[in-house]
């Protein structure tokens, strides 16, 4: 399965198991709890005219961080999809090359 021998010592990997349900589960709840609170927050920080940002960042004369609020959905996810497109195609020549 792997491309070369492990290194690791044969008494740790005795060792080495897989999550239980419970952590699982704890993981779970709490990685919903945490998008649910940014989704309900975030008027919070990056709000329309919210000056939270303003000594972090640099302000210019135009504020692009506004204008990218009313850009499309399409455009926002734009960057998704290239990286999505990146990966498979990285994860294809990888492939292509473990067939030799």
């Amino acid at each position: 399965m792997f491309a070369e021998e492990s290194t690791t010592n044969s008494v740790l990997s005795e060792h080495v198991h897989a999550s239980s349900a419970v952590e699982i589960l704890v993981l779970s709840v709490l990685a919903i709890l945490s998008v649910l609170s940014g989704y309900m927050c975030r008027d919070l920080f990056v709000g329309l005219g919210r000056d939270f940002f303003n000594n972090t960042l640099a302000v210019t004369t135009q504020n692009f961080f506004t204008s990218a609020e009313f850009l499309p959905v399409s455009i926002k996810l734009l960057p998704t999809f290239i990286s999505l497109a990146v990966s498979f195609e990285i994860d294809r020549c990888e492939q292509q090359i473990g067939e030799f």
